[in-house]
């Protein structure tokens, strides 16, 4: 246990780093001498809960770590004094629930891993305004089903990862708003469908992998539109149909 008072004298710190220690929560007036602080590092200690008003004091803090610890839900309101923060790490917890909205007044965040958890669904749990992320990291988590608003508004992502997941299809509400996407990794999952133009909005999009899953068909408009698309893997797939002309657009 850290004393709340332990880093009161502390005033002009502006980066303070307590990774793989044996640190089990934070008291909500740990930091309330650290106004300055932009970026804090709490990763690979024991931390399994986030309490609403721990981190109300640190509120031009720009990038939090909080991954390889023990945390298993987000409660809504947890990170709403954190209007400044462009990185969000929590990946290699126990997450299994995010309650919605809990990223919702992190309207300049950046970059968000979650890689790592227990996840099951990404329902309401992204701010749709202003778009602001730029990449989600969601690999190995246990997402079976994104709902067509999970992405909602997400205009400004480059690059999302959706590996080793148990998604088995792919419709073409979902990436609608991926306006901007340049590099997309949904492999080892066990994706059997994709809807015509899934894709057809990501005229951007560079890289495209879509390997080890369960995909049998491509017809001639799975990849309709990606005339900057540069790799696309399919490797370990189960294709065995692929639509004449169904890469022309390529």
């Amino acid at each position: 246990k850290i004393e709340e008072d332990a880093l009161d004298s502390l005033k002009d710190l502006t980066q303070l780093y307590l990774t793989e220690n044996f640190i089990e929560n934070i008291s909500q007036n740990l930091l309330s001498g650290s106004q300055t602080l932009s970026s804090l590092s709490l990763n690979g200690n024991w931390i399994d809960d986030l309490v609403p008003g721990s981190f109300v004091q640190v509120k031009e803090l720009k990038e939090l770590r909080l991954q390889n610890n023990r945390i298993k839900k987000i409660e809504k309101g947890v990170f709403q004094p954190l209007p400044n923060l462009r990185e969000l790490h929590l990946q290699n917890n126990l997450i299994k629930e995010i309650e919605p909205g809990s990223f919702y007044t992190l309207q300049k965040l950046q970059h968000i891993n979650l890689q790592g958890n227990s996840l099951n669904t990404l329902e309401d749990v992204l701010s749709p305004e202003p778009p602001s992320l730029q990449s989600i990291q969601l690999d190995s988590n246990r997402i079976t089903a994104l709902h067509d608003d999970s992405l909602r508004g997400q205009s400004r992502v480059r690059m999302a990862r959706f590996n080793h997941n148990l998604l088995s299809k792919l419709n073409k509400e979902l990436f609608r708003d991926f306006l901007m996407i340049q590099r997309l990794y949904i492999t080892n999952n066990a994706i059997a469908h994709i809807e015509d133009k899934t894709f057809q909005q990501m005229t951007a999009l560079v890289l495209l992998d879509l390997s080890s899953n369960k995909v049998t068909y491509i017809s001639v408009r799975t990849f309709h539109e990606l005339q900057k698309l540069e790799e696309l893997n399919l490797s370990d797939n189960r294709i065995k149909h692929v639509e004449p002309s169904s890469f022309n657009s390529l």
